[in-house]
């Protein structure tokens, strides 16, 4: 593809059909008593399980690569304003946020909020396998971290993704050349830049004609998420419902960093979309709401989530977390500014829907 004479590489996911029709989305309570016998906990939040019906779509069979992403910055996507359509991603993008708007301060005021009981937790979950004894030290310390300090570390991360101007230029440590490997997952990204992605290759595709003119590419709602990694017969996992600590990159391996996609082939959900449990946390579309299964009715169609919020839901877990958040339904939360080096994100092709 070339654009103002020049040539414009791109690649296209490889694209697998969910098809329209109902599906279980949470977990029952039979469901929550076979997680226990194999050492996982049900959330509050993944409560009720409920029916949720769903238009078909199409998702990408792995999460975007940096070999993908590294298309999208070469092809001047940080530079592009037009890719950056989300509320407060040029903000973001062109200036660091005050410190009491970061993600840093939020995620302290929660580890704070709940110090006590994290405190009483974490040498349990240490002993159980859940934790590694340096993530266990790492949440002391924060918690009991200063908050000049905080703030120092906040900037050090902001300096890392931004050039001199202070601009969002690359994903965080995309220098490091462990987490830059071409098949591995991209991590380090915020929410915004992955929405930004999600334009481009729309953009990208488009003048291609490799999707339609009423497609659009997008981050998966919640629900396709889960819809997509357990199918309709309510899998604990995308393989199945016997945990296997071989079939995913989880902290029961121990490998201790992302993987490149596909090398678990047992990996693979009823519609073999891969890697959705372990190796990066996904983004999705939704905002957050801890309560939000407790306000839902069975037979809800194409659910988006609350209209406004402070985090974006996560999926999937990663190569730091185990079995008990590495699952289908499974839900956790993250403050859109907020990027980590276990946080990527996949793709979903649709009729285009209006913006959350």
């Amino acid at each position: 593809m070339e654009r103002e004479g020049r040539k414009i590489a791109f690649i296209e996911p490889d694209w697998l059909d969910v098809p329209a029709g109902p599906f279980q989305m949470g977990t029952t309570t039979e469901q929550a008593r076979l997680l226990h016998l194999q050492r996982a906990a049900v959330v509050p939040s993944e409560q009720p399980a409920h029916l949720v019906e769903l238009d078909s779509f199409k998702m990408a069979r792995y999460p975007v690569t940096v070999m993908e992403y590294r298309c999208f910055m070469d092809a001047d996507g940080y530079q592009n304003d037009g890719y950056w359509k989300e509320k407060n991603s040029l903000r973001w993008r062109n200036a660091p946020l005050p410190f009491e708007e970061s993600y840093q301060y939020q995620y302290i005021r929660l580890l704070r909020e709940n110090k006590e009981a994290l405190l009483k937790q974490l040498d349990i979950w240490v002993k159980q396998g859940s934790y590694s004894p340096a993530q266990a030290e790492y949440f002391r310390e924060t918690m009991n971290s200063e908050d000049d300090k905080l703030r120092e570390q906040w900037a050090e991360n902001e300096s890392a993704k931004r050039d001199d101007a202070g601009k969002v230029v690359r994903p965080w440590l995309w220098d490091y050349q462990q987490y830059t490997v071409e098949n591995q997952p991209v991590i380090g990204v915020s929410w915004y830049e992955a929405c930004a992605y999600a334009v481009w290759l729309t953009e990208t595709l488009k003048a291609q004609n490799k999707i339609s003119g009423e497609e659009i590419i997008r981050l998966p709602t919640e629900a396709e998420w889960e819809k997509a990694a357990r199918g309709n017969t309510g899998r604990l996992w995308s393989w199945g419902n016997i945990w296997n600590n071989s079939f995913a990159n989880t902290l029961e391996g121990r490998v201790m960093q992302t993987a490149t996609i596909g090398v678990y082939p047992k990996n693979k959900s009823l519609y073999n979309i891969e890697d959705m449990i372990g190796n990066v946390w996904e983004w999705c579309l939704d905002w957050y709401d801890e309560n939000e299964y407790r306000n839902r009715r069975n037979g809800v169609q194409n659910p988006r989530g609350p209209k406004t919020g402070q985090a974006r839901v996560l999926r999937g877990g990663s190569w730091d977390y185990d079995r008990n958040l590495a699952r289908c339904s499974c839900r956790l939360r993250l403050e859109p500014d907020f990027f980590l080096n276990n946080v990527g994100f996949r793709l979903v092709c649709s009729p285009s829907i209006s913006e959350l």
